[in-house]
């Protein structure tokens, strides 16, 4: 079956201002953060998986709502949304944790090499292996070439929280992001299409993309995976 994207577009506004002395802010934002990461990493080191779950939920708002940007920020990001899927995965929260598991290697690849042995074997068991959730999406039988999915229709949106650093970057830019909708009207395999540079606008589109819930796609009268791309502009 061809592979079918539902497009949603979605159009937000945002004043542009004048930004000034953000530079000088860099040094000291990046030494707190590095700071909170190593508190974060020793909390789940010490299976204080609520404490480390609240702090970094904390830092990565604090990441996305500052004015300073570039590699180094967006690898921050990514740690500090991986040790969530961590102190996700310790507290059972299976379904959370992969899903910002996944974000987190989109937002900076080389995470995936981060050595679960070091926080308790439930988040190695459940996130050392995450090609369920984010394989490709499944095929029906014998489809007609020409058929075509249903629309999936959105039962449950969830408004991005979007963050103050938008203001620095002006008006005009856009995110784009997609999920695979499964045959039970969950997503899975959050996957960053284009982000113009601003991984972390992506990060917050996709932090709320997580709940939505959807009536699925059928296909001869059975429900079938399709992709939803999801486009956020600033």
């Amino acid at each position: 079956m061809t592979k079918v994207a539902w497009l949603c577009g979605s159009i937000i506004l945002a004043t542009c201002l004048t930004v000034s002395e953000l530079d000088a802010e860099f040094i000291d934002a990046s030494e707190a953060w590095n700071t909170e990461l190593v508190r974060i990493e020793k909390l789940l080191q010490g299976h204080e998986s609520r404490k480390a779950l609240k702090a970094s939920r904390s830092l990565s708002e604090t990441i996305v709502n500052t004015n300073v940007l570039g590699a180094s920020v967006h690898g921050m990001l990514a740690k500090a949304t991986a040790f969530r899927a961590i102190a996700l995965a310790e507290r059972k929260k299976e379904r959370d944790a992969v899903w910002f598991w996944c974000v987190a290697k989109q937002l900076d690849p080389v995470i995936a090499d981060l050595d679960f042995s070091k926080y308790g074997e439930r988040a190695g068991a459940l996130l050392s292996d995450t090609s369920e959730f984010e394989r490709d999406i499944q095929q029906t039988d014998h489809p007609e070439p020409n058929e075509v999915p249903t629309e999936p229709r959105i039962l449950k949106k969830v408004s991005a929280d979007y963050p103050d650093a938008k203001a620095v970057l002006g008006v005009g830019l856009t995110v784009v992001v997609e999920a695979t909708i499964g045959t039970d009207g969950r997503l899975r395999n959050p996957r960053i299409v284009e982000d113009k540079g601003h991984p972390t606008m992506a990060f917050t589109v996709l932090e709320a993309l997580k709940d939505w819930r959807f009536s699925p796609s059928k296909l001869n009268g059975k429900a079938v995976e399709v992709s939803y791309v999801l486009r956020a502009r600033f």
